[in-house]
Parts: C-alpha cells; sequence; structure tokens
C-alpha cells in the first residue's frame, strides 16, 4: 500500500505540538493547492514582498495622478488668461469701429463737415467702457468730379486701455494693453 502524501489530523496535531526549538517555520510537506495551507495575511515572505511592492505601486501611481493634474491645472490658467486678452481685444476692436462709424457720422450728416484733427472719445457705455478712442481725420485736397466739387476725408480711429495724456495710441508697454485701429475713407461733395 501507498503512503498517503497527506497527513493525518492527529499527525499535524503533533507536529505542532512539538517545542519550536530549532523547527523550521515551513511545512514539512508540500500541500496539495488549496489544502492544508495556512489562513492569515501574508504568511510568507514572498507574499510580505508583494504587499510592500503593491504599496509602492500604488504611491508611484499616485505620484503620476498629481503631476498630470497640476500639468491640466496650468494648462487651464494659460487658456483662461488668453480668453481675457482676446475679450479685451475684441472690445478695442468694437470701440475703434465704432469711433470711425460716429468719425463717418460727423463728416457726411452736418451741411459743413467736421473733421477734427484729433478728438477723444471717453467715457464709452456697456461693454466697450474702459476702452479709450482718439479719432483723427484730415481732408484731402477738393477736386472737381462732373462739375461737382468733391473731396476726401480720410479717418483713422485707434481704440487703446491705456491712454497717454488721453489720446490712442499710448505705445504703453503695461500688462493688459490692448490697442486696435480701424481706417476708412468718405468722399463728399
Amino acid at each position: 500500500m501507498k503512503a498517503s502524501r497527506t497527513p493525518s489530523a492527529s499527525a499535524l496535531l503533533a507536529w505542532r505540538s512539538r517545542p519550536s526549538i530549532g523547527r523550521s517555520t515551513r511545512w514539512p510537506f508540500r500541500p496539495r493547492s488549496g489544502v492544508g495551507t495556512r489562513a492569515g495575511p501574508c504568511t510568507h515572505a514572498w507574499q510580505r514582498a508583494q504587499r510592500g511592492a503593491s504599496g509602492l505601486l500604488i504611491l508611484a501611481v499616485l505620484v503620476v495622478l498629481s503631476g498630470l493634474t497640476a500639468y491640466a491645472f496650468g494648462l487651464v490658467s494659460q487658456a483662461s488668461a488668453g480668453l481675457g486678452g482676446d475679450h479685451a481685444q475684441a472690445r478695442a476692436r468694437l470701440a475703434a469701429q465704432a469711433g470711425l462709424d460716429w468719425g463717418r457720422w460727423r463728416v457726411m450728416t452736418p451741411a459743413t463737415p467736421l473733421c477734427p484733427a484729433a478728438q477723444n472719445l471717453a467715457g464709452l457705455p456697456g461693454a466697450l467702457a474702459g476702452v479709450t478712442v482718439t479719432l483723427r481725420c484730415q481732408a484731402g485736397p477738393p477736386r472737381v468730379e462732373g462739375g461737382v466739387t468733391r473731396r476726401t476725408y480720410t479717418l483713422v480711429s485707434t481704440a487703446c486701455s491705456v491712454p497717454a495724456g488721453g489720446l490712442c495710441p499710448s505705445g504703453s508697454t503695461a500688462a493688459g494693453y490692448v490697442q486696435a485701429v480701424a481706417s476708412g475713407q468718405v468722399t463728399r461733395p
């Protein structure tokens, strides 16, 4: 008759009750998988090593995720700062166009055209508040076309956020400085 590889319950109890002096921490036999194994946390050295490795792996993942989060936060901050600059630039373009339209009206509407060399338009309402517009007008020489004397007026409207002496452009290098220019010509009899 062959000897069984699995010890009997009385053999296990006898082995466990032996004094521990010089006794190995290993089982005296190699149990089949799932049979006769000890239950409990980390009973073998390789299990303890794996537990330590998983802790290091979790720590590495957390470091990488925090780095990615910081990078994403930086991108969002830069994008929002860029949008603020784009918004200010759009306001300056609208203010310059409004100044040009106002100058065209001043030249075309009255019987005698009003064409100042430089005129400041400050205190614009609504979304254009905080932007100053300087309108420059230059009258060209009169010319005769088809028996009618006509004159061409050149208008340049400059809008800026920080005027120098109340006029734009200021040439400022301050942070947040924006400037936009719109120009056009008007011909009238």
